[in-house]
């Protein structure tokens, strides 16, 4: 048996949990910041808040609204 054996389902399954998981990590990151930054900071954090947050509607419109083959 090799190292590069892929068929070991704990591997498998934890790179899977790995790709799940990525992005609504980074989303959800995004989301915490720009709700910070927007409450604490003024000015310029003002528009880095609005624009992360936007970040998530964005998406989800996105793929709500992307045609669907």
């Amino acid at each position: 048996m090799s190292n590069s054996d892929t068929s070991d389902p704990a591997t498998s399954s934890r790179r899977s949990l790995a790709v799940i998981f990525r992005w609504p990590i980074l989303i959800g990151i995004a989301s915490g910041y720009g709700l910070v930054s927007a409450l604490v900071a003024d000015g310029l954090w003002d528009w880095v808040g609005a624009i992360a947050l936007f970040v998530p509607v964005a998406l989800a419109s996105w793929f709500w609204l992307r045609p669907r083959h």
